[in-house]
């Protein structure tokens, strides 16, 4: 056999084991062996060793039965194969969409799409993206090569029909290959009613904030009146009066409801902005600033502060962090042993967090009490008339406003250790307004 014979013959076989490979059959290959196998041993036993053209002779036609063979096996497979596939494709009641990234060409719709869009199936075959997508073209197209670059797989967008109504829509996009062509996969959900139902849950939630901030301001100025009346008759009377106890009461009581009020304002002041800023917190000055505030409490009570003389960065709201150091602090100082020696300190946290606790050497708290301390009307100690049972829910609502979380660590007899976390600079979250539902 001439060279080029040979060398024909060897493109065949390379061209079958590369074939045999890609349709991942083994047994057409193991055949070849053998029966080459077989007619070497045939060969040996009749002391006739087989020249290379021979073998290469035999190899073609046992070759190429092997890639009849694959081609029988093969066809009937992918038929089957991409029978299932379609029928998945059309078939689902989620609208799918296959688009070209480069030219935004839609390549096949589904038809749910269809029935979706308002468009027939060759109709959206004719398309573009940019004509369903509201987005500008070069934002789209952006926005097409993050899903294919595999950066992001999930979209928000706002979609024409053909009838000209605008509808909200979350899209899930993933790169395939079609043909040896880098495609979109993508599916579509309609989310329009949900996304207006949580507008309306927002309004409604900003109109009974403003009507609860409203009613607790305008009842400050009526319990003013009435602890004045009752200081004043308190000062008339004589110090043996029957009604005197009476007075003292009155006056108990509306300190409480002044303070219940202004928690209920400062709470409600929370959702009151537009636009909450998170930033860098100088917990230094905070906790000093704290401290200042506190400090009638503090010599009050004799306490014991030690303040940790760094604080690792952090990222909030400084007037809502404020008011949770308060509270958490306030606590230490009522129950943190006699005279109170208290701690406030940070370390990391979990998921690139920072936690920050005030310690405290109390005669600590049992699993059932942890367990309701940071729910609204919860009061520990039922003997106390200025607890309202607002202060520690409230601290827990303004810290997971600002993606933080709370929590207390103690056991009875050991003191309490209370903590929030803060989010690091490089894990912040958006502000509470600004975040996708």
């Amino acid at each position: 056999m001439d060279f080029i014979g040979i060398a024909l013959q060897v493109i065949v076989i390379l061209i079958a084991l590369r074939y045999v490979v890609f349709i991942k059959q083994t047994r057409p290959l193991l055949i070849l062996l053998l029966l080459l196998l077989g007619h070497q041993v045939l060969g040996a036993s009749r002391q006739d060793h087989l020249p290379i053209h021979d073998v290469f002779d035999l190899a073609v036609p046992l070759i190429s039965g092997i890639v009849l063979i694959g081609l029988v096996m093969r066809k009937p497979a992918l038929k089957k194969r991409e029978a299932i596939y379609r029928e998945m494709f059309d078939k689902n009641q989620a609208v799918q969409l296959l688009i070209d990234p480069a030219t935004g060409s839609i390549v096949d719709a589904n038809p749910a799409a269809s029935t979706f869009y308002g468009y027939s199936h060759a109709e959206l075959q004719t398309m573009k993206i940019n004509q369903i997508n509201t987005l500008p073209p070069d934002v789209i197209y952006l926005e097409m090569q993050q899903a294919l670059l595999e950066k992001r797989h999930f979209f928000f967008f706002r979609h024409r029909l053909a009838s000209g109504e605008v509808r909200d829509v979350e899209v899930s996009a993933a790169p395939i290959e079609v043909e040896g062509q880098q495609l979109l996969y993508s599916i579509v959900h309609d989310i329009t009613e949900k996304r207006q139902a949580e507008r309306e849950t927002r309004q409604l939630i900003h109109e009974l904030d403003a009507f609860a901030y409203t009613a607790a301001h305008d009842l400050k100025a009526p319990l003013s009146i009435i602890m004045g009346y009752a200081q004043n008759l308190r000062y008339e009377i004589p110090q043996n009066d029957l009604h005197r106890d009476t007075l003292i009461k009155i006056e108990a009581t509306t300190q409480k409801m002044g303070k219940i009020i202004d928690e209920l304002l400062l709470f409600a002041r929370s959702f009151e902005k537009e636009v909450v800023t998170f930033e860098v917190l100088d917990m230094g000055r905070i906790v000093d600033e704290v401290r200042n505030r506190l400090s009638p409490l503090i010599d009050q009570a004799k306490a014991e502060l030690m303040v940790a003389t760094t604080w690792p960065e952090a990222v909030g709201y400084a007037a809502w962090v404020e008011e949770a150091w308060v509270n958490f602090l306030t606590n230490a100082l009522k129950y943190g042993g006699t005279p109170p020696r208290i701690m406030l300190g940070a370390d990391s946290g979990d998921n690139g967090a920072v936690r920050f606790w005030v310690k405290d050497c109390g005669q600590g708290i049992n699993e059932a009490q942890q367990a309701i301390l940071f729910k609204p009307f919860q009061r520990l100690d039922k003997n106390n008339p200025e607890s309202t049972g607002l202060g520690l829910w409230m601290t827990r609502r303004l810290i997971e406003r600002q993606g933080g979380r709370v929590g207390v660590s103690s056991s009875p007899g050991e003191g309490s250790l209370f903590y929030f976390t803060l989010p690091t600079p490089d894990a912040a979250p958006a502000p509470p307004e600004d975040r996708q539902g």
